[in-house]
């Protein structure tokens, strides 16, 4: 009677207990589950990636456009100035009536903000290499740098009328006149800063 008793009862506790068996098949399922999961995922990730870097080369591909407009406008106004020189014309009537041929930006400011940030960080460079250079001649000690430190980027505002983008836009020798939200940025006639459309902004 006890014997039946003990096999009963062992019957039930592997009914209700993990055997070694039950914990691979529970192992095999778990790693089945995750792998399917993971490839979701994977499948998600590739997607949004493909997404992001879609829209990354055409941001790209738009100011590189952007730069090449800029750069062919160029050739024709000083394609306009030398025709006027040559046959003694008005540089800027030859400019206007060439207008039409010039090429549309689409982010003009972005451009040059780019390019000014460029400037400002490889004149910073070249400051640091002098400093390092003459430090090193002297023997002097120096502060170890940190590494960590980040470097600032100089932005400028080009979405508003200040001092600081019309400087930008003086060294760059373009018109710094600021009209109906937008700099002109047109090339500047000789020995002033403005172009012939806003002369009356010559204070200099």
């Amino acid at each position: 009677m006890k014997g039946q008793i003990d096999g009963i009862l062992e019957d039930l506790y592997n009914d209700i207990s993990l055997s070694e068996e039950d914990k691979k098949n529970l192992e095999k399922s778990c790693n089945n589950f995750m792998l399917s999961e993971l490839e979701k995922i994977k499948i998600t990730l590739s997607n949004r990636v493909n997404e992001f870097c879609v829209e990354e080369v055409k941001k790209l591909k738009d100011k590189k456009m952007d730069r090449f407009n800029k750069n062919m406008n160029e050739m024709t106004i000083n394609t306009c100035r030398f025709i006027a020189n040559e046959f003694d014309l008005l540089e800027d009537e030859v400019i206007e009536q060439n207008k039409d041929n010039l090429l549309k930006i689409n982010d003009f400011h972005e451009v040059y903000k780019q390019t000014y940030v460029e400037t400002i960080i490889q004149e910073e460079e070249k400051d640091e290499e002098n400093e390092n250079t003459e430090e090193n001649e002297n023997n002097k000690e120096k502060t170890p740098k940190n590494h960590f430190e980040m470097k600032k980027e100089i932005v400028l505002d080009s979405k508003t009328e200040n001092d600081d983008y019309k400087n930008f836009l003086i060294s760059k020798k373009q018109c710094p006149a600021f009209i109906k939200g937008k700099y002109c940025c047109k090339a500047p006639k000789p020995g002033t800063n403005y172009c012939g459309y806003h002369k009356r902004f010559i204070t200099d």
